[in-house]
């Protein structure tokens, strides 16, 4: 089976495994009827085209050689700039080990409230209790500070 061929009976699976209108089979059938000739593109005449002289099997391979040379370039640039695949995973695992710094610092804040909670609550109990105590003290000494300054008339 040559070329030409192979491409028909590639383009009639194509056209076949699509839908069944109209459209598809006038197009079918227009392919079907064209006769198509194997071309020799060493005997095609290129003298009319403004590259003409640049077509020699010599240029072409030159052409092909450096069009390579740019491809494997440009491969090699993407290799550096290759992107580290696992980078969404530990962001992810970083983010999980912020959110767990940040409930235990909440936690250790409500912490700190608290025992600045208690420390208030026995501050004020000391100072109520010294208050008691002076107000005790106090009326005692004042009335043996009377007694004692009392004039003996």
């Amino acid at each position: 089976m040559s070329d030409v061929e192979s491409v028909y009976s590639v383009e009639e699976d194509r056209l076949s495994n699509t839908s069944s209108n109209g459209n598809v089979n006038r197009q079918y059938k227009s392919i079907k009827s064209r006769k198509v000739k194997h071309i020799d593109i060493e005997r095609v005449d290129f003298s009319d085209f403004e590259l003409a002289d640049q077509l020699t099997a010599e240029n072409v391979d030159k052409m092909s050689a450096k069009l390579e040379k740019d491809i494997s370039a440009k491969n090699n640039e993407l290799k550096l700039y290759n992107p580290n695949m696992k980078a969404k995973e530990k962001f992810k695992s970083l983010e999980e080990k912020i959110h767990a710094v940040d409930a235990e610092i909440d936690d250790k804040l409500k912490e700190g409230t608290d025992v600045e909670n208690s420390f208030i609550e026995v501050k004020n109990e000391r100072i109520r209790r010294f208050s008691e105590s002076f107000s005790l003290i106090n009326s005692h000494i004042d009335l043996l500070y009377k007694k004692l300054t009392r004039s003996p008339k």
